[in-house]
């Protein structure tokens, strides 16, 4: 009976572990970097911040 103990323990702690392992991975999931893309926004705000700083030069001088 002691070796059924031991082999219910050893699959309680490989399936403790596994579950462990998965936690963790989607916990890291969640602080990987994502790739950047370019969108039409960021686009759109560059040329907002261009046209802004022109107009701002322009009236300076």
């Amino acid at each position: 009976m002691a070796k059924q103990d031991k082999d219910n323990e050893s699959m309680v702690e490989k399936h403790a572990l596994d579950r462990l392992n998965h936690v963790e991975k989607e916990h890291r999931k969640a602080y990987a970097k994502k790739p950047e893309k370019f969108s039409p926004a960021k686009i759109i705000m560059g040329i907002i911040l261009i046209v802004v700083l022109l107009t701002s030069l322009v009236s300076i001088f």
